[in-house]
């Protein structure tokens, strides 16, 4: 039990932390380049399908 407890806290901090370095990034991007908020938008957009991916992906590896 402890093992599917330690796999879950690792995934959700895995989800968490690329949404918020993706967001960090987008946010830096937008401000070197002046484009509000497309960077972001499409930083967010790829976060999104990594995550995607990757809860996918959780099925196969147990």
């Amino acid at each position: 039990m402890l093992k599917d407890l330690v796999f879950a806290l690792e995934l959700g901090l895995k989800v968490i932390g690329v949404f918020l370095f993706c967001l960090w990034v987008g946010l830096k991007i937008d401000e070197y380049f002046d484009s509000q908020p497309i960077a972001l938008l499409i930083c967010l957009l790829l976060s999104f399908i990594y995550v995607i991916k990757l809860l996918l992906g959780v099925g196969k590896h147990e």
